[in-house]
Parts: C-alpha cells; structure tokens; sequence
C-alpha cells in the first residue's frame, strides 16, 4: 500500500498519522484481489485509522491489536475470507 496519511481524533485535529501497511496474503490470487480493488482497501484503511483516537495509536503496545484489528476487517468486510491476509505490517508509522 502506498502511505497514507489521516488526522487522529477529530477533523480539525493538528494530530495526523502517516503510515504505509504492507499485508501478507494467502496467495497470488487475494494478491491480485487486492491490487484490483486498490481505492476500495485504502478507503477502508484511512476510514479505520481515522476512527482511532491518539492514545491507541501513539502506545507501541497497542501496534499488535491494531494490526490485528486492520488484518480482521479487510478479511471480513473486503475479502470474505477469515485467513486471506495472514499479516499486517507497517514499513512507516509516524504520528506528527
């Protein structure tokens, strides 16, 4: 996934977070899914991270449940598919 940048909290927040996930799938077929319905996985990404507030994302021990939390959806709300995406990783996360 290319970076993505949202506000933490509320709109008018001065808290953003610039993150870049990399997601480890099944296979070449989810692989493929997924890069067809680029916008679509990004638009349930940005709305995801926009959700949380700053105190559950600035806390490295809560990293491992939002990598869980992102693995889930995208499984269950995108793909259908409870195992599809094995692991979440984030290559940047910087919360400014």
């Amino acid at each position: 996934m290319d970076s993505i940048v949202v506000n933490i909290g509320s709109v008018d927040s001065k808290r953003y977070l610039r993150v870049i996930i990399s997601l480890e799938v099944k296979n070449s077929e989810i692989e493929g899914t997924i890069k067809a319905n680029k916008v679509v996985f990004r638009d349930k990404l940005v709305s995801f991270l926009s959700s949380k507030e700053l105190s559950e994302m600035s806390d490295r021990a809560n990293h491992k449940g939002l990598r869980v939390e992102i693995r889930d959806l995208l499984n269950s709300d995108l793909l259908g598919i409870d195992d599809a995406i094995s692991q979440v990783y984030f290559s940047d996360f910087i919360i400014q």
